[in-house]
């Protein structure tokens, strides 16, 4: 890997007694490889870290994930 960033959002609900609380978070991992043949690898590996994901087994809402992977 060669570079990485992500653009996380989340969709938060406001409750009538003016708390809020998160009813959603879409992780979108973008990463960069060295080489065109490492992109599948990379994209494959994203699916093992979504099922792994410790924000997504640590809370009660649902977490996306949207990742996409380039080669430099």
């Amino acid at each position: 890997m060669t570079a990485y960033r992500d653009a996380a959002r989340g969709t938060m609900v406001m409750e009538g007694d003016g708390s809020g609380r998160f009813s959603e978070v879409v992780l979108a991992p973008h990463v960069t490889v060295a080489s065109e043949t490492m992109v599948a690898r990379a994209v494959g590996l994203h699916g093992d870290a979504a099922r792994m994901c410790f924000i997504t087994r640590s809370v009660a809402f649902a977490v996306h994930h949207t990742p996409s992977v380039g080669a430099a």
